[in-house]
């Protein structure tokens, strides 16, 4: 019926086959469209889709006046209308020629004169996306039209670029309207950025399948639909994140440059940088593969709470059922949502090649409402850097190696911090990390093996964390035999004059008096939405859903093993927390991750007494540091009191110069709130559970900030 509907024209004679197969194409896409629309709506947004030629002025701006009435101002824009008429210029019309070009470069001209260019609207354009093809770069046979019309997009994202960055005069590009340059670059090019996707050949859209099965002939294979549209978040989300200079012009493929491998020395991605000589100048071209996903998050969290043989194969059914097997922590502290490269062997134990993980960082995440922060918290940022070791221990089959039930544990390490993570404060925006992580050597004996590992945090080709990390299977009987940490040169008992109530000397004779309870507050939990953010309730500390210390016991500011000061504080062991939940399925321990945030917490309440900043303009972040832990025990619901405490030993105030990088430190040691200043702290700290030492951390430095 609705064929024969579409086909009424046809009085006089029957469609074709080519025609047929148009009509069935616009069928499947209609179609295809209402399902996304419904699925976007079903995930609790709201949607609204249009239909116009982009080439009519008068109807885009009438549309794009409804969508600042319904949405408010438009704060981006992707570019993505393209029609196809392949023919060679012999045989090619002026119309033909023309409807390809210009819905491409009239279509964008439009888009940024009803925007960008427009003085009397006031839009807030955070980034316009062109999406541009390889034909741009490469040429195709058929496609000149294509090949222009997509090589103007190009160069229009580097003419903006440069104009952002005042690299380029203003000469009115596009002014058929009468709109001036120089208003836009008032209002809002300096905010705007520019990235020009120039896509292989997708598996779907303009591709049809005749056009498929030609590519197929060739030896150009297609970017897969789910990892095209995961490409294309990761390079917006690299653009957005990321200090000029960025790249502009990106090609993604899938196979289609078959010459370009991984460069593990170098920057641990599968790109490169060629330089391209062009008609207008040499231009720096990123050239990307879009990777395969070889396990998906489902498949990861099969591994952390469901059956381990949908992760990894029938080797591993007898998991399932059977027995017990050590697995990566679950929701809300679980951190892969892909493996993407694994040049290690399955089912070998043995050192290794590199796998490469990524994990979409949501910047609305539960951890940054419960820190307060808009940085990522070291915890977080740990457990990143640590669980695709825990999946590479699975993958190359350790659990296989006893028939006794294997508990692992992290047993320490000692890593380099490079930068801390900024979120965007903005909803539905993710930022992607790529973990990699690479087994060094293996020791197996007396029931118990130690791994080895390197691992690497990254984004985009900027390190973030960097270090090496070991890991322990044990046995139960092993546990029962842990003896802590002993002969730590940081043990310390307070002179006696000490161990009695001592007042705050930083904020008064009347107030401070230890112990001091810190204040429980929202959010409870990582699923708790409500976040409490009045200071007075605050107190410049964590959540309760982060916040890893109940009491500050002792704050002495000349005590501890330098002089240079001395905090402690403790947490009561509450089995019904959400972490033993989460950290493990089948064997609830406090991850070790959260023993060294409550060490960094107690950090930030001695900073916050030092230097008297008011949270919410100054934040205490991780510098740019190396650091070492140590765990020899662990903390179970059965448990009974956490203790932890922070020997201070450096406090520095500097200034940093704004336009060489440069810091000059204060000798005066003054406080950094007062004046353009940023102020460091380094400590050395121990952790105890129940009197039995079980964590040490080492060198650990966190810098005041501006917020």
């Amino acid at each position: 019926a609705i064929l024969a509907n579409m086909t009424k024209s046809h009085v006089n004679s029957p469609p074709t086959p080519a025609e047929l197969q148009k009509i069935y194409r616009n069928i499947a896409s209609n179609s295809e469209i209402r399902e996304n629309l419904e699925r976007i709506s079903d995930a609790g947004s709201i949607v609204k889709y249009y239909s116009v030629d982009i080439r009519n002025m008068a109807e885009l701006s009438a549309i794009l006046a409804d969508v600042r009435d319904s949405f408010g101002k438009i704060s981006g824009i992707i570019h993505g209308a393209g029609i196809l008429e392949d023919k060679l210029i012999v045989d090619k019309t002026e119309s033909q020629f023309s409807a390809v070009f210009e819905t491409k470069v009239s279509g964008m001209e439009n888009l940024l004169n009803t925007t960008l260019h427009n003085p009397n609207i006031h839009d807030e354009l955070k980034f316009v996306v062109f999406f541009s093809s390889v034909a741009a770069r490469s040429g195709n046979a058929g496609q000149v039209d294509y090949a222009m019309a997509n090589e103007v997009l190009n160069k229009t994202a580097q003419y903006y670029t440069k104009l952002r960055n005042g690299k380029n005069s203003v000469d009115n590009l596009y002014d058929s309207n009468g709109y001036d340059d120089k208003s836009s670059t008032d209002n809002n090019i300096g905010k705007c950025k520019f990235l020009s996707i120039n896509w292989g050949p997708w598996e779907g859209g303009m591709v049809s399948p005749s056009l498929k099965n030609a590519f197929i002939k060739r030896g150009i294979d297609l970017i897969p639909l789910k990892q095209g549209a995961e490409s294309f978040v990761d390079e917006l989300c690299q653009c957005l994140s990321e200090t000029e200079p960025y790249e502009v012009e990106v090609v993604i493929g899938a196979s289609l440059f078959k010459e370009i491998k991984p460069d593990h020395d170098l920057n641990t991605s599968d790109s490169k940088t060629i330089d391209l000589k062009t008609d207008m100048k040499k231009t720096d071209i990123t050239i990307r593969q879009a990777l395969p996903v070889l396990f998906s998050r489902e498949k990861i969290l099969a591994f952390a709470v469901g059956n381990p043989s949908e992760a990894f194969g029938e080797k591993y059914s007898e998991f399932d059922t059977q027995r017990e097997i050590a697995r990566l922590p679950g929701p809300p502290y679980f951190f892969m949502d892909r493996v993407i490269k694994a040049d290690a062997k399955p089912w070998e134990m043995v050192p290794s090649d590199w796998i490469e993980a990524q994990f979409d960082m949501p910047c609305d995440g539960w951890y940054f409402r419960a820190g307060h922060t808009d940085y990522l918290p070291f915890c977080i940022l740990l457990e990143i850097a640590l669980q695709p070791c825990g999946w590479l221990a699975a993958y190359t089959g350790s659990a296989l190696k006893s028939k006794d039930r294997l508990f692992f544990r992290n047993l320490g390490g000692e890593a380099q911090i490079f930068k801390p993570v900024k979120r965007f404060k903005s909803e539905h925006i993710f930022i992607t990390l790529t973990m990699r992580s690479k087994m060094t050597s293996v020791s197996h004996a007396g029931g118990m093996i130690i791994q080895n590992f390197d691992m690497e945090v990254l984004s985009g080709n900027d390190y973030i964390y960097k270090g090496k990390t070991n890991f322990g299977f044990f046995t139960a009987q092993s546990f029962a035999n842990q003896a802590g940490i002993k002969k730590s040169t940081l043990h310390y008992t307070p002179e006696e004059e000490y161990t009695f109530t001592v007042s705050d000397p930083y904020v008064g004779s009347d107030t401070g008096i230890y112990p001091l309870d810190i204040k429980a507050h929202k959010p409870l939990t990582p699923e708790d939405v409500i976040e409490d953010t009045d200071l007075n309730i605050t107190d410049g500390m964590p959540a309760k859903a982060l916040c890893m210390v109940d009491t500050i016991d002792l704050l002495l500011p000349d005590g501890g093993k330098y002089g240079k000061g001395f905090i402690k504080g403790s947490k009561k062991v509450n089995p019904d927390e959400w972490f033993f939940k989460a950290h493990f399925y089948q064997d609830p321990v406090c991850p070790g991750s959260l023993g060294v945030e409550s060490f960094l917490q107690i950090i930030r309440f001695y900073a916050l007494k030092l230097w008297k900043y008011n949270p919410s303009t100054h934040d205490l972040v991780l510098s740019p540091h190396t650091h070492k832990w140590i765990y020899r025990g662990q903390i179970v619901p059965s448990c009974g009191k956490i203790e932890v405490c922070a020997h201070i030993k450096d406090t520095v105030t500097y200034t940093k110069d704004k336009h060489n990088g440069c810091t000059t430190k204060d000798y005066d040691n003054s406080n950094p709130v007062n004046g353009d200043k940023n102020g460091k702290i380094t400590a050395d700290g121990l952790l105890y559970v129940d009197g039995l030492c079980i964590y040490q951390m080492e060198d650990f430095t966190m810098e005041l900030v501006k917020k």
